[in-house]
């Protein structure tokens, strides 16, 4: 388990590269501060790391291998690394900065409004 340690940020400290980046992305936009909210966060930012370490590791040894059959199969990494991504996607989703509202929610504003009785006396 990953302890949050928001105030101080070494939370990230443990973090690789491409977990850093994303954690420092998501800090400057949404500026996470609670420890629960932190703890996603880093838990999705190692999902990152782990998943570009099993993509690295593919890379160097190849998507495929041999059996001793002489059956070819997948690098067992290729489903890790799907997995850490789908953690990752979830954790943050968690978090809830995911997706970003199509429109503005509630009513329309007065401004909308007034255009829209502009239009329509123009119309008629």
């Amino acid at each position: 388990m990953v302890k949050a340690r928001s105030k101080s940020g070494r939370g990230r400290d443990e973090l690789g590269s491409d977990g850093r980046a994303f954690y420092d992305a998501v800090q400057a936009e949404f500026a996470i501060e609670d420890s629960g909210g932190v703890s996603i966060l880093l838990q999705a930012c190692h999902m990152l790391d782990r998943a570009a370490e099993c993509r690295s590791q593919v890379a160097k040894e190849g998507q495929t291998f041999s059996t001793n059959t002489g059956l070819v199969r997948a690098h067992p990494l290729l489903a890790a690394e799907a997995a850490a991504r789908a953690g990752h996607i979830r954790a943050v989703q968690a978090l809830g900065i995911s997706l970003e509202p199509l429109k503005q929610m509630g009513r329309p504003s007065d401004s909308s409004r007034l255009f829209a009785r502009q239009q329509w006396k123009e119309d008629a």
